[in-house]
């Protein structure tokens, strides 16, 4: 979810649809300069804040997990809209691999905005 805009600057908070009980909780929160792919981003697992990343979107920025509770990668990138989207620009993407204890494998890519 894309919570306000000023001038580029895009807020997010977003959730990790799974399949499985609501509890494991993944989520992602931060923002995206649309003007510079600036991308700085908190993910939360169970409650628990695992890390801020940054990056950009131009390069990818891959965040590798080896925790007790995760292991895998989230991976978020920059993808050119095609041409059935109505907004034929730059997306913003997450890619989600990862296994969580006691929950198993999640597996997802998903466009988090349009610009």
């Amino acid at each position: 979810m894309v919570l306000g805009s000023n001038h580029g600057l895009y807020l997010l908070s977003t959730k990790v649809p799974t399949h499985r009980i609501d509890t494991i909780g993944e989520q992602v929160q931060g923002y995206i300069d649309t003007k510079t792919l600036e991308i700085g981003v908190a993910i939360f697992v169970l409650g628990f804040n695992i890390g801020q990343f940054y990056g950009n979107l131009t390069d990818g920025l891959v965040i590798k997990l080896n925790l007790l509770i995760i292991q895998g990668e989230i991976n978020l990138y920059l993808q050119t809209g095609t041409k059935t989207d109505t907004n034929f620009g730059k997306e913003a993407w997450i890619k989600v691999d990862v296994n969580v204890l006691g929950f198993g494998l999640i597996n997802l890519d998903q466009k988090v905005i349009a610009f």
